[in-house]
This record gives structure tokens, C-alpha cells and sequence, in this order.
């Protein structure tokens, strides 16, 4: 049921992108983005997979050169991502996530008659092609950080480098 296992199901923190005043340092900006630890700890891998999904600096994160870069912006800024790399094994819990979350776009887009591509979030009504792009990034960061803060199995990484632009 996405109502209960998608973002808005999740604890909804951070400030909208448009939100964020351009005038402010990136060290202000992710410090606006803040998770407490409270919240946190309650979360399921899912809600946090999500929660970086959904990462106001994201957009910021994809105008970056490498991977290693994008990484450490997500490192340093996301709470989410940072609980991620903290917990124990959670490898296998991470592509079942992105497995549920390919499902509910897949589903919202397509009813696309009913609902012009677009995906609530949140409060969020967001593109669904947005969403889909969001997802296909955040994929990647995982794959690229595969080794320093993940173990993936082999089968987990081809489903993580998998493209399906």
C-alpha cells in the first residue's frame, strides 16, 4: 500500500527546493535540510531511501564533475544517506526499496490519463518524469559508492547500474 510504505508515509523535514533562499551558503542550505536524530531512528530504510530521493540539495548534487564529489555533498548534507552508511548490512533492504519505489512510479505513470504524470509526495505534487530522473540519480550514487560505504552482491549492482531512461 504506497500510502503507507511511500514518502508520505515518511518523515517530511526538509524544506522545498524553491524554498531555499540562493543567498544562502550551502553550509546554511544543509543546515535547513536537518533530520533529528529522533526522527531518524524511527525511520525504515525505505522512508530513508526517500528521504535522499527527496533531498533539496539535490539538484545541486546532480551539477557536480564525479561521482566522488555528488557522494560527499549526499555524505556531508543527508541525513538520510549518512543513517544508511551507518547501519549494519543494509544492502539488501536498499534494493528492495528502489524495487517498491520502481513499482509506484510505474503504477502512477501509468495512469497517466488520470493523473498527467505527475506523483504525490508529501505534500509534494511533483512530475512524475521528475521523480523518475530523481530515483535514476540516487541509483547511481549507491552503485558509485559500492566498496567505500556498501557491500552490494553482484546482482544488486547490475540492478543499480541498470538505466531505464
Amino acid at each position: 500500500d504506497y500510502n503507507k510504505t511511500g514518502f508520505e508515509y515518511c518523515y517530511r523535514h526538509y524544506p522545498y527546493p524553491s524554498s531555499l533562499d540562493e543567498n544562502l551558503t550551502l553550509e546554511q542550505k544543509i543546515a535547513s535540510c536537518r533530520i533529528p536524530e529522533e526522527a531518524l531512528s524511527e525511520m525504515t530504510v525505505e522512508q530513508l531511501v526517500w528521504a535522499v530521493i527527496d533531498f533539496p540539495l539535490l539538484e545541486e548534487c546532480k551539477s557536480l564533475s564525479t561521482a566522488e564529489e555528488k557522494i560527499l555533498l549526499l555524505e556531508q548534507g543527508s541525513d538520510a544517506f549518512k543513517k544508511l552508511v551507518s547501519l549494519e548490512n543494509p544492502e539488501r533492504e536498499i534494493i528492495d526499496a528502489f524495487m517498491k519505489i520502481w513499482e509506484t512510479i510505474e503504477t502512477y505513470l501509468s495512469f497517466s490519463n488520470c493523473m498527467p504524470h505527475s506523483i504525490v509526495i508529501g505534500y509534494q505534487v511533483t512530475k512524475g518524469i521528475d521523480t523518475f530522473l530523481n530515483v535514476e540519480f540516487v541509483k547511481n550514487i549507491f552503485f558509485h559508492s559500492d566498496g567505500k560505504y556498501f557491500d552490494f552482491d553482484e546482482d544488486a549492482l547490475d540492478f543499480l547500474s541498470e538505466n531505464r531512461n
